[in-house]
């Protein structure tokens, strides 16, 4: 099996810590790392908050050398304010940047963010392209199979990805009402 690829990002093999809100800390991620994980995930953050400059958010983002490629993960759904939050963050030492589109928390869902942008690939492609345009890192995409069992559209979803520059999707296998 070939190594896994983000960008110029080679992983040492696939089993990889994803993110987790409330849970992968820089202790996590450290002690994730030093048992093998191939790459670690900051907890999402908002992008809006990132672009205020909200110290406690900011806070969530930073590294400790761990020895394993690290990703920030951020959210937002208005493609200007994702693209100035990436670029607000790319002076801390990160890899790759990775944009949720896959929460399904109603505080995130009931904004138009995470798993909302299921709903609006034009828009998600927007988000995309902003974030993409404004990093020198890696961007990937983190969405799910669909919003519902009715509207499964994870492989357009996909495609529309790439297109918009992702160097790497993650899926989650479930849809959002599940």
């Amino acid at each position: 099996m070939e190594p896994l690829k983000i960008g110029n990002i080679i992983l040492p093999h696939r089993a990889v810590f994803g993110p987790m809100a409330g849970f992968t800390d820089a202790p996590c991620r450290r002690l994730m790392a030093q048992h093998g994980a191939g790459f670690t995930v900051s907890e999402m953050v908002s992008s809006r908050a990132l672009v205020y400059g909200d110290h406690k958010t900011v806070s969530l983002l930073k590294a400790e050398p761990n020895g394993a490629p690290y990703g920030v993960q951020i959210f937002g759904e208005v493609p200007q304010i994702m693209g100035e939050a990436a670029a607000a963050i790319e002076e801390y030492e990160f890899d790759f940047l990775d944009i949720n589109m896959g929460c399904p928390a109603p505080k995130i869902v009931n904004n138009g963010d995470g798993s909302a942008l299921m709903k609006d690939p034009e828009l998600a492609s927007k988000v995309i392209a902003a974030v993409v345009n404004a990093v020198d890192v890696p961007v990937t995409v983190k969405f799910r199979k669909g919003w519902d069992e009715k509207s499964v559209n994870c492989v357009e979803f996909a495609k529309m990805a790439e297109q918009s520059g992702a160097a790497a999707i993650t899926l989650h296998g479930r849809t959002r009402s599940q």
